[in-house]
């Protein structure tokens, strides 16, 4: 029993070793190579694809179908209808004979395609094919290669529409149309140089596709347009394009899908713009990323983003010289973040416009005409360089603007312009800003106005503003300015009310350091603010000055030492000077030529230590004139506050061009008081029919605030 056990188990054995030798052998009669040349004309090869024996030759599936080298010259495409490997053997041309390729496509035929491939696994290989409709047609397929061919000089070169197909390593070069249009899913172009295409060189929708490593270059439109097909919003949905060099196209990549991803391209030298998320129409396209790309040279804007949602990280963007409205990256949606890019050579490196959350981060934005343009809400400017712009490093206009640990420094123009209420400029360092603009001259860090837009309700808190060409200018309501240190700046460390035409009330200055700069450290030009506890110091001319314009000004809790001229000085009406500590100011600690100030409390340890009170005046006036004989008796009166200093009173008519008069003298007269000046005059008859002036302080011996109301005609 046992041996025969044995032997049916030796029997099995050898049944499945001739059985695995039988599909071995199977196997490598699948795997055959059939080989046709050029004697063969188009439809021997077409039935012998067909699956019919041409002159002895059968084409199985799965075979090799070999071009001996030459040309082919075909008068209709060969049509692919089942799983072959179509391989040239040397250098093999396909030439379209008679094709036309300028009809509709709609009427298009099989027969108008170089090769029109309508099976699965089907590969093509090292093939030369022109003159064609399409050079290659895919047609519903899968798992479709192609490389390393030559497809060139048809109305259009690729035609893909299918899934899991690879187009890699060919030249696709002077076709009158796309180089490839794509419709399908999964499908890879790699590898390949696209060239001199009358149209796009990748064109179309295909979702979960790769596009890498391409040379595209001089193709008269854009390098690449891709959108998802309108019935279906995820068609070209999940698409990455990496590592291509695209130059000198009418533009770069065009983008209206969702959830692409272009990364660590070359986009040079085009003739429009770099790199464009929704370039038109209805289409949705969001949460794309542009990243590690370098983008320069474009005729156009570098990146364009018109579609929220989307995010731009360590791309580098430059263009040798600016060029008017061309910007690096031009954003006109919400929700868009730009983060660790290089931004050069634009007419606004990035130019934010009427969007909301937008977010721009670590990104160095230098060398172009203005850095930051922003029009918009909610938009966050942080841990940026904007550096050596030629005019503004940062302009914007809005509300709720957020500029935080920015390094702003030798743009020309301001470090930071503008106006955008409730909004907060905080850690930032501004230095070098305002020297560099010709016959513009000198341009302060910050200058912050309404320009006839609500820009109140700002605050500005924990800045350095050093050497630049003065320190901050507002002309805004309601602002904060806090724990800053303004330092070094060639004018005035702050002035509030820098325009007339722009309110500037109700502002807070406290708890800053304002030292050696060439200016005043304070200059307040309008109406009722605060400036309190700040360390006011070595500034090189008056350490606050209060102009006459201002009025109900508070200055109270500060330190103010060692400033070139005054400690304050205060020329504006009702304003208040208290509990300030005024020490070792080269002239007097506090000048006031103002009204109605309120200065007490004040701890003055200086040298000079002179509190000048406001300057009053006479003021004189003619109340009464009285005839008596030859006598005048003028009632003068001082109106003034002032006692008035003696002076004299004149009183005369003409005849002809000779002045006649009498001069008497005008004795001091007290505020509010009146005297009586007797003038001995000319005979009565001889002047009867004149009419007299009679002047007093005519002089002008005496000082008065008023002097228009010094004489008066009489006909006594």
């Amino acid at each position: 029993m046992q041996s025969k056990s044995v032997n049916k188990t030796k029997f099995i054995i050898l049944l499945v070793f001739l059985f695995s030798l039988m599909l071995l052998t199977v196997s490598f009669v699948s795997a055959a190579n059939v080989t046709v040349n050029n004697t063969w004309t188009i439809d021997d090869i077409q039935n012998l694809v067909d699956g019919n024996q041409i002159n002895g030759e059968t084409l199985n599936e799965g075979d090799d179908l070999l071009l001996s080298e030459g040309n082919y010259t075909w008068n209709k495409g060969l049509h692919i209808n089942k799983t072959y490997n179509i391989k040239a053997s040397g250098k093999v041309r396909i030439i379209g004979s008679g094709i036309n390729l300028t009809k509709p496509t709609n009427q298009t035929t099989i027969g108008d395609f170089g090769l029109h491939i309508t099976a699965n696994y089907v590969n093509v290989t090292g093939i030369s094919i022109e003159g064609f409709y399409y050079g290659i047609s895919i047609d519903s397929s899968s798992n479709v290669r192609l490389t390393s061919n030559n497809i060139h000089d048809n109305r259009r070169g690729v035609n893909a529409i299918g899934t899991n197909i690879i187009i890699e390593n060919n030249t696709i070069l002077d076709n009158a149309r796309e180089g490839t249009n794509l419709n399908g899913e999964s499908i890879t172009i790699r590898g390949n140089v696209i060239s001199g295409n009358g149209y796009e060189a990748i064109h179309g929708h295909a979702k979960n596709s790769v596009i890498s490593n391409n040379t595209i270059q001089n193709n008269r439109f854009v390098a690449v347009d891709f959108h998802y097909h309108t019935e279906d919003p995820t068609s070209g949905d999940n698409v990455t394009f990496e590592n291509n060099i695209i130059s000198n196209n009418r533009g770069g990549v065009y983008l209206n899908v969702n959830n692409a991803k272009i990364i660590n391209n070359q986009i040079y030298d085009n003739g429009g713009k770099g790199i464009v998320i929704k370039a038109g129409g209805s289409y949705v396209a969001t949460n794309n990323t542009i990243s590690n790309n370098r983008i320069y040279n474009n005729a156009g804007n570098g990146i364009e983003v018109n579609y929220e949602g989307n995010t731009i990280s360590n791309n580098d963007i430059s263009r040798d010289t600016i060029l008017d409205n061309v910007y690096g990256i031009y954003i006109t949606v919400n929700n868009v973040n730009v983060t660790g890019s290089s931004i050069k050579g634009f007419y606004y490196g990035i130019s934010i416009n009427n969007s909301s959350n937008i977010r721009l981060s670590s990104n160095n934005i230098h060398n172009n005409r203005r850095g930051v343009n922003s029009i918009g809400t909610n938009i966050l400017i942080e841990y940026n360089q904007l550096i050596n712009n030629l005019r503004e490093g940062i302009n914007f206009n809005g509300e709720s603007v957020t500029l935080n640990g920015n390094i702003i420094s030798g743009n020309g123009f301001e470090g930071i312009h503008g106006h955008a209420k409730n909004s907060v400029i905080s850690g930032n360092i501004l230095q070098n800003n305002g020297f560099g603009a010709p016959n513009y001259g000198l341009f302060p860090a910050v200058d912050l106005h309404g320009h006839n837009a609500d820009a109140n309700n700002m605050t500005f808190i924990n800045n350095i503003v050093n050497n630049n060409g003065a320190g901050v200018y507002i002309s805004i309501s309601n602002a904060k300015i806090t724990n800053n240190q303004i330092y070094n700046n060639l004018g005035e460390g702050i002035i509030i009310g820098v325009y007339s035409t722009y309110p500037s009330t109700g502002n807070i200055v406290n708890n800053n350091r304002i030292y050696n700069n060439i200016g005043n450290g304070i200059e307040v030009r309008d109406n009722g603010n605060t400036i309190s506890s700040n360390d006011i110091f070595y500034n090189s001319k008056t350490g606050i000055v209060i102009s006459s314009n201002a009025s109900n000004t508070q200055i109270t809790g500060n330190f103010i030492h060692n400033n070139a001229i005054y400690g304050i000085e205060n020329i504006g009406a009702s304003n208040k000077i208290i509990n300030n500590k005024i020490n070792d100011n080269t002239a007097t600690a506090i000048k006031n030529t103002g009204s109605k100030a309120q200065i007490t409390d004040n701890t003055i340890n200086g040298v000079k230590q002179v509190i000048n009170k406001p300057k009053t005046k006479a003021d004189l006036s003619i109340a009464k004139v009285k005839r008596s004989g030859n006598n005048y008796i003028v009632t003068i009166k001082n109106n003034g506050k002032t006692k008035s200093s003696a002076t004299k009173i004149r009183i005369y008519f003409k005849i002809g061009k000779k002045i006649h008069y009498k001069i008497a003298t005008v004795k001091a007269i007290n505020p509010g008081k009146s005297v009586n000046v007797i003038v001995k005059f000319y005979k009565y008859s001889a002047h009867k029919k004149y009419t007299k002036t009679v002047q007093v302080n005519y002089n002008k011996k005496a000082i008065e605030s008023n002097y228009k109301n010094n004489s008066k005609k009489i006909k006594l």
